[in-house]
């Protein structure tokens, strides 16, 4: 049975005997009396139509008090019912055209059985025309029917319609409804079943107006509140400072922003001069209480979004990371990743989640935990994606086995950036020689130390008139972007920097201590190995950088990625056999001419190897020169960097592998297509038919063999392949080839969501928000990272249901 949530009139104008709860004792009366405590007291706001009309389970939650839309259950004597149905019009649940009258059957003497005829609910007039009577409800309990304004307003023994029991006569029904309209009886109870529903038909009329005003006029004011708690927490600012006092320069973006609007917004000033710094005890919505629960329904409602468009979406990946924060906290990002309806990849976040260990355990029980409470069937749960952890990619107990043991499907990619800069890693730590990094760094510390150290640079590099100079940078451990940024600065203005060096190191007035770093590094300068590995270093990580760019990008697939590394294989074999030209750059940054190539080995003395008496003086011996060893240093740095891609690489390459024949249906024979189809099926067989391979041999018609034209020309990728089939509407045509795509595009294969999340928590919990509640702090993340959905959510809706969750009303 369906029930209602009365539609209740306010008994006090929002914000009359409320106050903002703040010392002991006004929270002891407040809990006395049934009020909220939190922030302040609860409001007599309007209830909004999508409350009343809401499901059994959410209206018993919001309110006890319910009504049947059964009339047989109704009590004409119950005044909020009588209520209640006036102010809903019409109670009726049902279309009388397609509902079913099974339980009116009733048999006659004759043994015919009759029931309830849809016609009943229409009266037709003469010249044909048929009006629906809304007055007449059935009930499903007992069969009848009833008119409802009869049944409250008329009397009950004058018509069975009017009656407890309803009417029940089917043989008569026609002649007794048409007669029971005409009546004079139902004429004034539908007059009076009228009047009661206008706002001056009712006792207390002018008090429903006066509280509708008041109500407006709330209203009016929280949609500024709510627009300016959206502005400031979609750029992650600040709310608050010392003071919640209006005037004050301390007291914060929120209260500030409302003053700043005040001057052009004349209802906001008025609002603000006659609420604002009245103290605790009077109802104001300015206060942080009450900016704190909107900020928690906002982030309710762009988390309800999400989930229900992850829902629609069905499948998705998993992409956790975590960091300490500034008050040592580790915090746990989470992120999902699905395809849309129109066919567009998204990675979106779900909050930060505090961790109290880094065992693969507890973060498989965080993971777990977070997908139950949002409803998330981990059923669906297609990728995982997380750097090389061990406590997460270890394959018998990390956070993936862990994970895959609950649902095998669930496959585990490594974070592709993350694995191309473990791959320059191990290649920089292969040979000692080619470390060049110390370097960049000793450099960068050494000019910008000092103003006048930077002013001297900054003369050198306007007076070169080169045409956006780069300056020196720093390095970092986790990107190797900063890298690649500081060995090309150091490509670029090598000689500018040197000529600073020199400047600064004959500089009478530096200190004896700077004047020798200068010469130091001055040596270095002039070193030709030096500059080799800034030329060698800055083309390897310049192509480094930018394919880790494009690996950052949310619409990427697997098949990308494959690519991208197998490029970069290509690329260090090319760099290997030039060393040549490599070595030309390097001379002309050194100033030296290519007749006077010295390497710094070919100055040391050459050390003899002692021979034992045994060893016979051979002829074979081969003694290397600084540029034999230097080739030999290079070498096997770029020899290491291409094992470290090819190894990695297998691990996109085996996933793909399963997928990657849809982008090639043009160049396949159907056995192939057939076999690669097959088994994709064997591996999916919860999610797809065995028809996916009649479905992969029809499509192949669909596939072109390439996108793009001239240079641009390309095989088509996943993307494309989904895009084709949205454009075209072929998904009702091929669904289970629209599944396997969707499988293939929810596969996350990267983390960097997850790190760029970490880039909002240190702009949101810095060392001025230290102390900022977990909660909040998730829920501003939240507000900041998915602002594209804030903008959407409707202030209107917030407002509701903070109306309802503040109402003090008992029903």
């Amino acid at each position: 049975m369906t029930y209602f949530k009365p539609r209740e009139i306010a008994a006090n104008a929002a914000g009359e005997n409320a106050g903002e709860c703040g010392d002991e004792d006004t929270t002891k009366l407040n809990e006395a009396e049934g009020k909220d405590n939190s922030g302040e007291c609860a409001s007599d706001l309007d209830l909004s139509e999508e409350e009343i009309t809401s499901g059994p389970e959410e209206q018993k939650e919001k309110n006890p008090k319910r009504f049947s839309t059964d009339p047989s259950d109704w009590d004409r004597h119950d005044h909020e019912l009588v209520a209640f149905v006036i102010d809903t019009s019409n109670p009726r649940n049902f279309d009388p055209s397609k509902f079913d009258f099974t339980s009116s059957e009733k048999r006659e003497p004759s043994g015919k059985v009759r029931r309830v005829n849809v016609d009943l609910f229409y009266r037709k007039l003469v010249n044909g025309e048929k009006k629906p009577r809304d007055w007449l409800e059935f009930s499903k309990r007992n069969g009848s029917l009833y008119c409802v304004p009869c049944f409250f307003f008329g009397e009950e023994r004058k018509s069975s319609l009017a009656g407890k029991e309803g009417f029940r006569d089917w043989k008569n029904a026609s002649k007794a409804i048409s007669d029971h309209e005409r009546s004079s009886d139902h004429s004034h109870a539908i007059f009076t079943f009228v009047n009661r529903r206008e706002p001056q038909g009712k006792i207390d009329a002018d008090f429903i107006r006066q509280a509708r005003i008041h109500q407006d006029y709330w209203r009016e004011f929280l949609h500024r509140s709510v627009d300016v708690i959206k502005f400031l927490s979609s750029r992650g600012l600040a709310f608050r400072e010392s003071n919640q006092q209006l005037g004050s320069v301390h007291n914060g973006n929120y209260l500030g922003l409302l003053e700043l609007l005040a001057l052009h917004d004349a209802f906001l000033a008025k609002h603000l001069a006659s609420y604002g710094n009245k103290g605790k005890g009077n109802t104001s919505y300015l206060s942080a209480n009450i900016c704190e629960q909107f900020i928690q329904l906002l982030a309710e409602k762009v988390e309800a979004y999400i989930v229900e468009e992850l829902k629609e979406a069905k499948y998705y990946s998993v992409i956790v990371d975590s960091t300490p924060d500034v008050s040592h906290t580790d915090q746990l990002c989470f992120v999902l990743r699905y395809v849309l309806p129109e066919g567009a990849p998204v990675e979106r976040f779900l909050g930060f989640l505090p961790m109290h260990g880094h065992t693969a355990l507890q973060m498989f029980d965080m993971v777990t935990d977070k997908l139950n409470r949002l409803g998330i069937p981990i059923e669906d749960l297609r990728g995982q994606s997380y750097d090389n952890a061990s406590n997460m990619s270890g394959i018998y107990t990390g956070l993936q086995a862990r994970i895959k043991a609950v649902n095998p499907q669930a496959e585990y990619v490594p974070c592709s950036g993350h694995s191309l800069n473990l791959a320059g890693t191990s290649a920089a730590e292969s040979c000692a020689t080619v470390v060049n990094f110390s370097f960049l760094q000793e450099l960068f510390n050494f000019l910008p130390g000092s103003t006048h150290r930077w002013a001297f640079l900054l003369d050198i590099l306007r007076a070169s008139k080169k045409n956006g100079f780069k300056f020196p940078k720093s390095l970092s451990q986790t990107r190797w972007s900063a890298r690649a940024d500081a060995v090309i600065a150091l490509k670029e203005g090598y000689p500018e920097f040197k000529s600073a060096l020199i400047g600064i190191a004959a500089d009478s007035t530096q200190t004896p201590r700077t004047r020798a770093e200068a010469n130091g590094l001055i040596q270095k300068f002039n070193k030709l190995e030096t500059a080799v590995l800034t030329v060698i270093w800055a083309t390897v990580l310049e192509r480094v950088n930018k394919v880790n760019k494009q690996l950052q990008s949310v619409a990427i697939d697997l098949g990308i990625v494959v690519e991208l590394y197998s490029s970069l294989v290509a690329f260090t074999k090319e760099v290997r056999d030039n060393y040549d030209n490599y070595e030309k750059q390097a001379v002309e940054l050194v100033g030296m001419e290519m007749g006077s190539l010295v390497y710094s080995a070919d100055e040391c003395r050459q050390r003899t190897r002692k021979r034992h008496h045994d060893e016979m003086d051979s002829a074979s011996d081969t003694t290397f020169t600084g540029r034999t060893k230097m080739i030999a240093e290079v070498n096997i740095m770029l020899d290491q960097l291409t094992a470290e891609l090819r190894r990695r690489q297998q691990a996109y390459s085996q996933r793909h592998a399963r997928f990657g024949f849809l982008t090639m249906l043009p160049d396949l024979d159907a056995a192939a297509i057939t076999s690669q189809a097959q088994n994709l099926v064997n591996h999916y067989p919860n999610d797809t038919e065995q028809c996916f391979s009649n479905e992969c041999l029809q499509v192949k018609s669909f596939v072109p063999p390439h996108i793009g034209v001239g240079l641009k020309k390309r095989k088509p990728s996943g993307l494309d392949l989904i895009r084709i089939m949205r454009e075209k509407k072929l998904q009702a045509i091929f669904p289970n080839v629209d599944i396997v795509l969707r499988i293939f595009l929810s596969t996350a294969v990267t983390n960097c969501s997850g790190e760029r999340s970490f880039s909002t928590l240190k702009l949101i919990k810095n060392y001025l928000r230290s102390t900022l509640v977990q909660q909040r702090l998730s829920a501003l993340a939240l507000l900041q990272i998915e602002n594209v959905i804030l903008n959407f959510i409707d202030v209107e809706g917030v407002i509701n249901l903070f109306s309802a969750l503040k109402c003090r009303r008992k029903c």
